[in-house]
């Protein structure tokens, strides 16, 4: 069965086939917001080459830093 991900009406909607790998990571930002960032790896069914992929995604999203928006002028 795919995974459906759907906004709340004001944003994106995601789906993902079945047989597609991806890491999902879900950031709580505060204040009722939350940020999905998706790692994938397009066309491999290999667990090895996923874990891969993973690795390497993961000290770079551990580096994003995130802070309050400004609200428009």
């Amino acid at each position: 069965m795919p995974l459906l991900i759907t906004g709340s009406g004001t944003g994106p909607g995601v789906g993902l086939p079945p047989d597609m790998k991806v890491r999902l990571i879900l950031v709580d930002l505060g204040d009722g917001r939350t940020v999905a960032i998706a790692i994938d790896y397009p066309g491999s069914t290999d667990d090895v080459a996923f874990d891969a992929a993973i690795a390497a995604a993961t000290p770079i999203i551990e580096s994003f830093d995130f802070h309050a928006s400004e609200p428009p002028p």
